[in-house]
């Protein structure tokens, strides 16, 4: 075949056949560098659709990480609202527990008072009933004993003990109350700070 194809070179005079010698080795390098162009056209081709998949994958990525970083920001923006909502309530529950201990101490001096009072009243009524129990002896002959009444003063001092008890019973249920109070307050804030 190869043979059919040279045929039509036969007769032409050897300058013309150098020439067109010339002329295909040059078409052979032609088509290999344009197998090579097309090579390399290929490849770029190739690497291009790469670098465009690579790239639309970053920008999906980026596009997740803007979503992720947007969420983390509106997060920490709820944490730090949360913070100061409990730092806020932290400083409310000191400034009750620090009320409650006032009020705590006031009532311990308020029964501290009022057990000096117990005290004394309790001291002048032994006084008096000693001093009642004196006279009643004086009134008493072997054959009669004559019952003198209560004096005034002595009602009025039991009326005073039984008066100063109540308050002092009150002012003992309060500070238990106050207590118990604080200690609620004391846990919540514990809680709060954890």
């Amino acid at each position: 075949m190869s043979w059919a194809v040279e045929e039509w070179k036969d007769g032409l005079p050897a300058k013309a056949l150098q020439k067109i010698q010339e002329i295909e080795a040059q078409l052979d390098k032609l088509k290999k560098e344009r197998q090579q162009k097309q090579f390399q056209l290929d490849s770029l081709e190739a690497t291009l659709q790469k670098q465009r998949q690579k790239m639309d994958s970053e920008k999906s990525e980026a596009s997740a990480l803007k979503r992720e970083n947007q969420s983390l920001v509106e997060s920490c923006e709820g944490l730090e609202k949360t913070r100061q909502k409990l730092t806020h309530d932290i400083q409310t529950k000191e400034q009750q527990v620090n009320y409650l201990e006032g009020q705590l101490n006031s009532s311990k001096k308020q029964i501290d008072r009022l057990e000096q009072e117990i005290k004394k009243y309790k001291h002048d009524l032994e006084r008096s009933q000693t001093s009642h129990a004196s006279e009643i002896q004086q009134f008493t002959t072997p054959q009669k004993t004559f019952a003198t009444p209560a004096t005034p003063n002595h009602w009025q001092q039991d009326s005073k003990i039984s008066d100063l008890q109540e308050k002092y019973n009150r002012e003992v249920e309060e500070r238990k109350r106050l207590e118990a109070e604080i200690k609620v307050m004391q846990v919540k804030v514990s809680k709060i700070h954890m």
